[in-house]
């Protein structure tokens, strides 16, 4: 129970943060050129750092996450509601919301298990990173 409601928590953050950041560059750089939204928008708002140490989320939260990644998206390069999401990623050049999610949590995971740090690498080992 405490872990459902702690990753309900992250994952609100997550999605709060992702709408802020997005809004935050629409009303800053709104006006761009499409190359220039696509650097500000993996810079500020693909920021999945901490997204490797979640565990335990349910399906319904990773498709809240999915589904606030593509209204981000839609709204920053300013694709229309019922556009398709397959042909807005691959115009974009970006990647969709699981493949980004899984690539994070592994590069996560990656930099847990190759730290030079003794106490970083043996939590790794007791956390449960192994592939």
């Amino acid at each position: 129970m405490i872990n459902c409601l702690m990753m309900m928590i992250l994952s609100a953050k997550f999605v709060h943060c992702l709408f802020d950041r997005t809004f935050c560059c629409v009303a800053c750089f709104g006006k761009c050129s499409v190359s220039v939204k696509l650097s500000l928008f993996r810079a500020y708002c693909l920021c999945f750092y901490d997204i490797g140490l979640w565990h335990n989320y349910s399906i319904t939260i990773f498709k809240r996450m999915e589904a606030c990644y593509n209204k981000c998206i839609k709204s920053f390069f300013r694709y229309h509601r019922h556009d398709s999401v397959t042909e807005m990623l691959r115009e974009l050049g970006l990647q969709c919301f699981s493949v980004s999610f899984n690539d994070s949590v592994h590069k996560c995971k990656q930099r847990w298990m190759t730290s030079a740090n003794d106490v970083v690498r043996h939590f790794a080992s007791i956390c449960a990173f192994h592939d």
